[in-house]
């Protein structure tokens, strides 16, 4: 008993740290405390993506402020605050549920929740942490997601031996009628009748070796459906790609235009002369085209970006960073940047390839006019230091 209790604890511990890589980076970012979080957090994630080996972790497999004309992608990012909210809501009841009995010293919970499924809580937290994948959809974030599911797989188990040998035939009575995490009715409809059953295998070490097998194939399996979804979503962007530039725009916006504003740039002889000294000795362009009024937080510093933040926008437009839907027609901003990519990139693979972007020029534009309108140079975010999203 006190070696399954030793086993509980590890699995626990590991659970926790598999769910802070997938929910705290998102947390922190978004609060007072992300100078604090990253000072120890930006040192992995720097040695991670400092080497061609181990970069492709730290990058992300859907848009996080760039729009996406794939349906497929759109869906995926637009149920990640759904599926957020429901798993939190259910987390919640069965959160209640367990230590109101607790509390009133009740015993075993197999009422609300409860009565269909027998670990409603992790379930809530599987469900939050699969909504967390899409909307921050790092690699690492996505094979932490995959570890947790085993893990609270394995801590189920264990709770249920407990449970079976401190309530008996009551209890076993109740894993019969109950599913673990789906309700039984779902699990039918789903089960394959020559799926492997574990408590079948007869010695541990097969066990272990069947488990392990299942883990190595379930985290090759997200590798490569990532990178596929990573590529689709990649050609899927709005923009203009070149030989040695590419310019996304942030939402819906013609090639044409996009090539207008560019024109405008270039035209502009205040612009024209910053830009051409700065690429001829850096190389790569990676353009942000976005409506006025719109940012970035994470590549500009926050008294740059405009004050049009608001957190319904981030369920009406998930890949939009929280920007308003509302814009004006006629004014743009363009950020200038360069790619941290290989000399070699060209086309998508200056975003495919980036491992990073540093902003060099922060323009204003009015593109009915054909004028620049200003002219700034972006100071170094809060971010500046960390792996942030490319797209």
């Amino acid at each position: 008993m006190t070696k399954m209790i030793s086993s509980k604890k590890t699995l626990e511990i590991s659970a926790w740290l598999a769910y802070s890589i997938i929910f705290f980076e998102m947390l922190y970012m978004s609060t007072p405390f992300a100078v604090f979080f990253y000072s120890v957090y930006k040192t992995p994630l720097q040695w991670l993506i400092s080497k061609p080996s181990t970069a492709w972790l730290v990058q992300t497999i859907f848009p996080h402020f760039s729009k996406s004309s794939s349906v497929l992608v759109n869906i995926f990012l637009y149920l990640s605050f759904p599926l957020m909210t429901i798993g939190l809501i259910l987390f919640l009841i069965g959160f209640g549920q367990i230590y109101y009995a607790k509390f009133r010293k009740k015993g075993a919970v197999t009422l609300g929740l409860y009565r269909y499924i027998r670990h409603p809580q992790y379930t809530a937290w599987l469900i939050f942490g699969l909504g967390m994948c899409f909307f921050w959809s790092r690699m690492l974030v996505w094979l932490a997601y995959v570890a947790m599911v085993f893990i609270y797989y394995y801590l189920a188990l264990h709770e249920e031996k407990e449970c079976t040998i401190k309530y008996g035939d009551t209890y076993q009575r109740y894993l019969e009628n109950t599913g673990r995490f789906l309700p039984r009715c779902v699990k039918s409809l789903t089960r394959h009748h020559h799926s492997i059953h574990w408590d079948q295998l007869t010695t541990r070490s097969h066990k272990i070796i069947m488990i392990t097998l299942a883990f190595v194939m379930a985290e090759l399996l997200t590798v490569g459906i990532g990178l596929m979804l990573k590529k689709h979503s990649i050609q899927s962007l709005y923009g203009v790609f070149e030989q040695n530039r590419a310019a996304i725009a942030l939402m819906p916006t013609a090639n044409a235009e996009i090539e207008k504003m560019i024109g405008i740039v270039e035209k502009d002889a205040a612009t024209k002369g910053l830009v051409q000294q700065y690429y001829a000795e850096h190389g790569k362009q990676l353009i942000y085209v976005m409506p006025h009024g719109w940012n970035i937080s994470e590549l500009m510093k926050e008294e740059q970006v405009a004050d049009t933040f608001h957190d319904a926008s981030l369920f009406a437009n998930p890949s939009g960073h929280g920007n308003t839907l509302e814009s004006d027609a006629s004014s743009y901003r363009l950020l200038f940047s360069t790619s941290n990519c290989p000399a070699t990139a060209s086309g998508r693979g200056i975003v495919t390839e980036a491992t990073a972007q540093i902003p060099i020029l922060l323009i204003e534009l009015n593109i009915k006019s054909g004028l620049v309108t200003e002219v700034t140079v972006p100071e170094k975010s809060r971010y500046s230091d960390v792996p942030v999203p490319v797209y």
